[in-house]
């Protein structure tokens, strides 16, 4: 091989190893890119969380719980001794929600529930985190409190009004309640 040959040769190395570099370095800038992506959605959904067992919604819980604590014994005797015991679920926490005044607790919780919605739809926030979260209690909360959601739709004429929550944490329950 001659020495203009080798040349040649030590440029085609060269220029391979440079394209695989640049190739390399993107594939690793990509990696931390999505790595980086996916902490952040993790980290929007660890403040969904730090807000949700904060001081404000923890009051929240507690005046919703202690008016659910008062009337417990009383809802069971109803559902017990009830021809309909959906009808009169639904009016035993109506009147629930109106006696202690929940209406604010209430709407504060499902619109909190509605912005988990949103930060997951909207891949802000990470959705098997916030699954892990927030599904459990959101699906008990639609579940013991969709009388409330039903009347504000009748009331507002809105089928539509916290829909998202419910389909996000309670979707066999579409067309099966509020119809």
């Amino acid at each position: 091989m001659t020495l203009d040959e080798w040349g040649k040769l030590s440029s085609c190395v060269r220029s391979l190893f440079t394209v695989l570099a640049i190739v390399v370095g993107g594939i690793f800038g990509l990696c931390e890119y999505f790595s980086a992506k996916q902490a952040s959605k993790v980290g929007n959904t660890l403040n969904l969380v730090d807000e949700y067992y904060s001081p404000p919604m923890v009051k929240v819980f507690r005046d919703i719980s202690s008016s659910w604590d008062i009337g417990y014994g009383v809802l069971s005797t109803i559902v017990k001794n009830a021809e309909n015991p959906a009808e009169e679920y639904s009016t035993f926490v109506k009147a629930l929600i109106k006696e202690e005044s929940l209406q604010y607790n209430i709407e504060r919780l499902f619109r909190f529930y509605e912005r988990v919605v949103i930060c997951v739809e909207s891949q802000v926030c990470d959705a098997k985190s916030a699954r892990a979260f927030f599904l459990r209690d959101g699906k008990t909360f639609f579940r013991q409190y969709y009388p409330y959601v039903c009347g504000m739709r009748s009331r507002w004429n809105d089928p539509t009004i916290w829909a998202s929550v419910q389909m996000y944490f309670n979707p066999e329950s579409i067309n099966k309640v509020c119809s």
